[in-house]
């Protein structure tokens, strides 16, 4: 999801600052990239021994940026639930990707409640 704030001068800074804050707190291990229009974080989790991958992209200036969550799983986890599949059937598969999914939509919700406390 993205969300993107115009005409409030935000901090970029502080968002910055929020979005490692939250990074740290959730236990995720995280990477960061900056180029001269956007900045990345590419943050892990390792839980219940599977492992969880969240993006945050910050693009634009304090009139006007956004910011980009972007959870889930990709290629890896498609692969890798083919083998279940095979393996244990449907019902193990249906059960890993309601988890993957439940997961990402609570570490969505809490990310987007800090930055509205943050960054109103």
């Amino acid at each position: 999801m993205e969300y993107r704030w115009v005409g409030k001068n935000i901090d970029i800074n502080l968002a910055k600052s929020k979005i490692e804050e939250f990074l740290k707190e959730q236990n995720y291990k995280m990477e960061r990239s900056e180029s001269p229009l956007s900045i990345t974080w590419r943050a892990t989790l390792r839980q219940k021994n599977r492992t969880r991958q969240i993006m945050i992209i910050v693009t634009g200036g304090p009139d006007d940026f956004k910011i980009n969550f972007r959870g889930g799983h990709g290629l890896d986890h498609l692969l890798k639930s083919s083998l279940i599949t095979q393996f244990f059937g449907v019902a193990a598969l249906l059960r890993d990707s309601y988890e993957a999914l439940d997961f990402y939509k609570q570490a969505e919700e809490k990310f987007w409640r800090k930055m509205e406390e943050a960054l109103g």
